[in-house]
């Protein structure tokens, strides 16, 4: 059964759950607030089909190209560019398979604010599946509908983490030509409690509900991005990232999946046809093609991968794989855990607000901190 998988290797993407042919795995979280697989003993026949689409014990091997093909790349859409986390590129892979009567599937925040996968047949349900979100999206069932899709004939697009891409793969244990898959250059999905606690902190401050939360807007910068919180009296906030108590412990790496800390999909080749992430460091390597509204570094892993990247009318030019990774090291490697990442859940766990205990484990910078940040900034600048 699937409990023979280490804990620290699942990466919650619910293959499992969704082969059982006798219902007997649901998905559950544990006290970091991360889905896991939860085996009902009675229902189980050790049948084995939940270990044969497990992507922590199984990889499926599909044909990449030889060199992967790589761009720096943009949507010709501003509106899309603008309402994008980086250059649009998302909505114009979706829109060339809504035009084919296709689906697409990604993930969004449902009607209680907690994200899953969905599915989308029109352009204005492309919307919630675009930009960054950087918790784990639940997938629930979402393979098995997606694979009778599949099996109709129709043309899919799914969008997802490296690891989510991955599970799909063993799940549908063959490649399917009507199927391209992309993923995104990852550091890591965050604590869905975590989140939700975030959130909860932010409605009884404001005394009313979040009914809009972008991670990544742009209203004057790409690299120096903000975070966007609309509530439902009207009230709205816009803060830099650096600023915004959820994205610091994010990206101090304190409350990531334990599975991130060691991610097997962070690398090439990829799992997915298609892989997308920001171009960051594009300002010094080709500064023509920053204009500081979001570049996207567009990776073709696959062959009809790059087919359909040619079928789109995009504003694009040639770059090497190794300036995508200069800026984007966890395109190839994972994030170490924060020192104090198990007192982080100690103390959560206790129900100390987060904004205290963010202030504990992220003590402001000192002066030598400063020094030192500037010193490595202007080396890495020379050895450009």
């Amino acid at each position: 059964m699937i409990s023979v998988v280490p804990k620290q290797s699942c990466v919650g993407c619910s293959a499992c759950m969704s082969v059982c042919p006798f219902d007997a795995i649901s998905m559950e979280q544990d006290t970091e607030h991360f889905l896991y697989p939860k085996v009902d003993e009675e229902l189980c026949t050790e049948c084995g089909e939940c270990l044969e689409v497990c992507p922590a014990l199984n990889e499926i091997k599909f044909d990449r190209l030889e060199k992967t093909a790589v761009w720096a790349a943009l949507s010709k859409d501003e509106a899309i560019r603008k309402n994008s986390s980086s250059g649009g590129l998302f909505y114009e892979l979706a829109r060339v398979i809504l035009k084919k009567n296709g689906i697409v599937y990604g993930a969004a925040f449902n009607d209680n604010f907690s994200l899953v996968h969905k599915s989308a047949v029109t352009e204005v349900e492309i919307f919630p599946l675009m930009g960054s979100k950087y918790l784990q999206s639940a997938t629930n069932r979402i393979f098995s509908d997606l694979k009778s899709k599949l099996n109709t004939g129709k043309e899919i697009l799914f969008s997802g983490t490296p690891c989510q891409v991955a599970g799909l793969n063993t799940f549908l244990r063959k490649d399917y030509p009507n199927l391209i898959t992309c993923d995104v250059i990852c550091h890591g999905v965050a604590s869905p409690g975590v989140f939700e606690s975030y959130k909860n902190q932010l409605e009884k401050e404001h005394n009313a509900k979040v009914i809009e939360y972008k991670f990544r807007a742009k209203p004057h910068s790409w690299r120096h991005y903000s975070t966007l919180i609309r509530f439902d009296n009207g009230e709205e906030i816009t803060e830099p990232f650096s600023q915004n108590l959820f994205m610091k412990g994010y990206l101090a790496d304190i409350y990531l999946r334990p599975s991130c800390y060691n991610c097997k999909y962070s690398r090439i080749p990829r799992a997915a046809d298609i892989t997308l992430g920001d171009f960051w460091g594009i300002w010094d390597i080709e500064p023509e093609w920053d204009d500081d509204k979001g570049t996207t570094a567009l990776i073709a892993n696959s062959i009809k991968g790059k087919q359909l990247i040619d079928e789109i009318s995009l504003k694009k030019r040639e770059a090497k794989l190794d300036w995508v990774i200069s800026g984007n090291p966890a395109l190839t490697g994972s994030v170490r855990p924060h020192k104090k990442r198990r007192y982080f859940y100690k103390e959560f766990n206790s129900g100390t607000d987060l904004d205290v205990i963010i202030k504990k484990c992220l003590p402001p910078p000192t002066l030598f901190d400063k020094i030192l940040w500037s010193i490595n900034r202007r080396i890495k600048k020379m050895k450009k």
